[in-house]
């Protein structure tokens, strides 16, 4: 069961942590295309996020959780401790932050038109935070790889 579990495990973090940084490469690509490319970049980064990379995290979390168990592990491991508080940030990013900025730049859009500088500076925060996001999801799979101090 436990391989199973972890198999199942590791594929989400692979779907997620993957799927972000091309995601984020996609995003840059956009950005140098034009505002337009780069809001539409960001409107479709907003859909995915909410209806495949949120599911993706929970099940992770949750495979996470019953597989420190299964394995022996302690939560309180400071590796596995590390894992749980970057979860925690870039779920809050995904679920809080995210949708703001795609609400501001919604409003943006609608007020001053896809191709403007409003417009795009929304587009630049929403791969800002990107990147934090990433960074963390990288950071965790060298972590759950290497597993320092097991």
């Amino acid at each position: 069961m436990y391989e199973g579990l972890l198999a199942v495990h590791i594929l989400c973090a692979v779907l997620w942590a993957g799927g972000g940084v091309t995601l984020h490469v996609l995003g840059r690509r956009a950005v140098k295309a034009g505002p337009e490319a780069g809001v539409g970049f960001a409107e479709s980064a907003g859909w995915v996020g909410s209806r495949i990379y949120a599911p993706l995290s929970l099940l992770l979390l949750v495979l996470g959780i019953v597989l420190v168990g299964e394995a022996g592990y302690e939560h309180s491991d400071p590796w596995i401790s590390f894992a749980y508080l970057a979860w925690v940030i870039a779920f809050l990013l995904g679920a809080a932050v995210y949708p703001r900025v795609l609400k501001r730049l919604e409003g943006a859009v609608s007020e001053h038109g896809r191709a403007s500088p409003e417009a795009g500076g929304h587009v630049n925060t929403f791969l800002s935070l990107n990147t934090i996001e990433i960074t963390l999801l990288l950071l965790v799979v060298i972590d759950m790889a290497v597993k320092p101090g097991a």
